[in-house]
C-alpha cells in the first residue's frame, strides 16, 4: 500500500496502488510530499505540483489538490489521525469507490519542477478512534499473552475471562509479534484453559456469529493433528470439538479445521490453501457469520469451503483452550508460539479482518492500554462486627474457584454480607 517516486522534473507521473480493500468508501486516502514545496508559492520553488487520484482507465476520481509541504520538513507525520486538514506533508482524499487506484503528481500545468510522491496510506475516514471503536464492538476476550501471572493466570482485558496456565511459567513468556507471547511445548503438555459459567459469553460457538484471532508462529510439519486454538467439554462428553489445528498428517504447514457434535455432519480434517504454520508469523483469523464459516491468513479470505454451522445454538460446549485441548483432561498439545488471541461475539466484515492484519497493533497499542485500566472496581471492608461490605462497580460475580464458573450475585453496591458464609472468589464485571 505504499509507493515511491520523485518525478524528477516537470511532467505527469503516477503510482498504481493495488490490493487494498474492495471497498474504499470508510477511507481516506492519504499522499504525503516530503520534500516537496508547493509550485504556487513564490518567489518560485523548485518543488511542488498538483495532486489527484484516478481509477485504473484515467478517470479521475477526486478534485486537483496543490501540494503544499516545505522542503525537509521536521514534523514529518506518518499518520494525519483524526484532523485530516491537508496541511504539512501531506493531502487527503476522501470519498473513493474504485479499489485499484492511481496517484497522479504533476508539474505540467504548474511552474514547480518536481512533484514528488513519496508514500500512500489508507486511513480510516474517521480517523484512529473509529477503528478502534469498531473493533471495541462486541469483542467479548482479548488476552496479549504478555505475561503469567504469579497465581498462575493470563488475563483477558475485556471480560476477566482469564485462563490458566498449565505447565507454564515466566520461561515461556517470549518475544512476541506484538509485546510478549506464550511459548507452547508438545513435550511439556502446556495449556492455557477456561471454564465457562453459564452467564460467560464464551464459549464463542454459543453464538451464531462470533470471530477468534490470533498470531502464530509455528511449525506444523511434523506436527500430527496438534491444537492452537479449541472449545470443548470438560464433564465427560469428548464428542463437542472445536479445533483449529495443524495438519492432521504433519505434512505440511495448512489450517485444520476440525468440527464436531453429536446429530450434525462433522466437519474435517479440512484443509486452508494457505500455509501460515511454517515457523514464522502468522495472522489466523476463524470467521462465523450468521451460521456460514469463513478462514483468512495475513488478512485474505482463504480458498477453503467451510460448511455452514448446521442450526443455532450449542451448549454443551463450556471450555476454551490455547496451546491443546481441554475434555476430561487434556491433550493434543502444540509446540510453537501464539500471540494476540481475541474473540468476537460478531462476525467481523473482510475489510475489519484486513484492518487488524494491516494496523496488525490496534488491538495491542491502542485497544489493550484502553482496556488495562477498565476493570470495574472492587473493595472488600470486614466491619469487625461478623460482617463484610462489599464495594463495586458494574455486576458482582462469585464463584468457587478462581477459574469459576461465575455466577451474577444480586443486589446492589455497596452490598453488606455475613462473614461466616462459605469462602467464594469474587469480581466486578461491565
Amino acid at each position: 500500500m505504499t509507493g515511491y517516486l520523485d518525478t524528477g522534473g516537470s511532467t505527469r507521473s503516477t503510482v498504481a496502488i493495488s490490493d487494498i480493500p474492495a471497498d474504499l468508501s470508510s477511507y481516506d486516502v492519504v499522499v504525503y510530499m516530503l520534500g516537496g514545496v508547493a509550485a504556487h508559492q513564490m518567489p518560485p520553488a523548485i518543488r511542488g505540483g498538483l495532486y489527484w487520484i484516478e481509477d485504473s482507465e484515467g478517470n479521475a476520481l477526486t478534485d486537483v489538490k496543490v501540494g503544499d509541504s516545505p522542503r525537509n520538513p521536521a514534523g514529518y507525520a506518518e499518520d494525519p489521525g483524526v484532523d485530516h486538514d491537508d496541511e504539512g506533508t501531506y493531502l487527503v482524499f476522501s470519498g473513493l469507490s474504485a479499489a485499484n487506484i492511481v496517484i497522479v503528481g504533476t508539474t505540467v500545468d504548474d511552474v514547480g519542477i518536481r512533484a514528488p510522491i513519496n508514500g500512500v496510506q489508507l486511513v480510516s475516514a474517521g480517523g484512529g478512534d473509529d477503528i478502534i471503536d469498531r473493533l471495541s464492538e462486541d469483542l467479548v476476550s482479548y488476552w496479549p499473552l504478555d505475561e503469567i501471572t504469579t497465581d498462575g493466570l493470563t488475563e483477558d482485558f475485556v471480560s476477566a475471562y482469564d485462563m490458566e496456565a498449565t505447565n507454564l511459567g515466566a520461561d515461556n513468556v517470549v518475544e512476541g509479534k506484538f509485546g510478549n507471547a506464550i511459548s507452547f511445548s508438545n513435550a511439556d503438555k502446556t495449556l492455557l484453559s477456561r471454564k465457562h459459567g453459564a452467564d460467560d459469553d464464551l464459549p464463542a460457538n454459543k453464538h451464531d456469529s462470533f470471530t477468534v484471532s490470533f498470531w502464530s508462529k509455528v511449525n506444523g510439519t511434523g506436527q500430527n493433528d496438534l491444537r492452537l486454538f479449541s472449545e470443548s467439554n470438560t464433564l465427560g462428553e469428548n464428542n463437542p470439538l472445536f479445533n483449529i489445528g495443524t495438519h492432521n498428517t504433519g505434512s505440511d504447514g495448512s489450517i485444520d479445521i476440525y468440527i464436531r457434535t453429536s446429530g450434525w455432519p462433522t466437519v474435517g480434517h479440512i484443509f486452508s490453501t494457505a500455509e501460515p504454520f511454517d515457523g514464522e508469523w502468522h495472522h489466523v483469523v476463524f470467521v462465523q457469520d450468521n451460521l456460514e464459516r469463513s478462514l483468512y491468513v495475513d488478512g485474505v479470505l482463504d480458498d477453503l469451503a467451510i460448511p455452514a454451522k448446521p442450526e443455532s445454538g450449542w451448549d454443551n460446549l463450556n471450555a476454551t483452550t490455547i496451546g491443546g485441548i481441554l475434555r476430561g483432561s487434556a491433550v493434543l498439545w502444540v509446540t510453537g508460539v501464539i500471540d494476540e488471541v481475541a474473540i468476537w461475539k460478531r462476525g467481523l466484515s473482510a475489510d475489519e479482518v484486513a484492518e487488524i492484519n494491516e494496523f496488525s497493533t490496534i488491538l495491542h497499542d491502542d485497544i489493550l492500554p484502553n482496556r488495562s485500566n477498565a476493570n470495574p472496581a472492587l473493595s472488600v471492608v470486614n466491619n469487625g462486627d461478623g460482617t463484610v461490605t462489599i464495594t463495586f462497580e458494574g455486576t458482582l460475580q462469585a464463584a468457587p474457584t478462581v477459574n469459576g464458573p461465575w455466577e451474577n450475585v444480586d443486589g446492589a453496591s455497596p452490598m453488606t454480607i455475613s462473614s461466616d458464609q462459605a469462602q467464594q472468589f469474587g469480581r466486578a464485571v461491565k
